[in-house]
């Protein structure tokens, strides 16, 4: 693990230094990872972005059955003991962030070796399929979405189970790619629908909003069922 998080930050270096280069063409590359798909219209075949849901289902999965299984195992022990919610939620809590950032940095370095690959092919694909310029707010809603998901399956497989966790999480995120509305924060994630979601007011600030009001609900949710849990009941 710890040679795998140091050959990570000596890549994340690398994109490091092709972002900072050329930061214009980062936000464009992010969007063509997290590509998507057009909303769907009745004279349109919809299909639903496959890559797109896998690279955002690579987050929710590395996050949804480690916390769940330790609270079945050790975890109810030191519960047992300790009676200590608050800090064995927040332990997971920030153990299943670093997971989510360390696949976002992941993604984001993969951004930048695109980025590095030459000006000129950038620009034509942006030409090619972006309705609108990509914004680098866009790479900051890209990860706020991410972590929200992540937060909002955390909670479920915690107060649930992880298959409900993940199952809810694919449902979501299919409805997201069928319907372009703004409370499905998917639509804020792809880079064919750059511009296209109507909101009242700053795209940023109500993805933002909404991502925080999800990852709010999710903490409340473990705070709120988990120490109602039966840990002897459910051994």
């Amino acid at each position: 693990m710890a040679g795998g998080a140091i050959a990570a930050l000596a890549v994340a270096a690398v994109g490091a230094t092709q972002l900072a280069a050329q930061a214009s063409d980062f936000s464009e590359c992010v969007a063509l990872l997290f590509y998507g798909s057009e909303p769907p219209t009745p004279e349109s075949i919809f299909f639903i972005p496959l890559t797109w849901i896998a690279l955002m289902l690579c987050p929710v999965l590395a996050v949804s059955f480690y916390p769940a299984l330790d609270l079945q195992r050790q975890g109810a022990q030191c519960l047992l003991r300790t009676g200590s919610w608050p800090r064995w939620i927040a332990s997971k809590a920030v153990w299943a962030t670093a997971m989510a950032a360390a696949i976002v940095l992941v993604y984001l370095v993969a951004a930048a070796v695109i980025a590095g690959q030459g000006v000129d092919t950038v620009d034509d694909f942006e030409n090619m399929i972006f309705d609108a310029p990509v914004r680098p707010s866009f790479v900051v809603q890209v990860a706020a979405v991410i972590a929200a998901v992540s937060a909002a399956s955390f909670a479920l497989s915690l107060c649930l189970s992880p298959i409900v966790g993940v199952i809810a999480s694919i449902v979501y995120l299919v409805c997201s790619a069928y319907l372009c509305l703004p409370w499905l924060l998917g639509n804020f994630t792809m880079g064919q629908r750059v511009g296209l979601v109507e909101v009242p007011f700053s795209e940023v600030t109500l993805c933002l909003g909404l991502c925080a009001a999800l990852i709010a609900a999710s903490a409340a949710a473990c705070l709120i069922v988990l120490p109602r849990k039966d840990l002897l009941g459910q051994r």
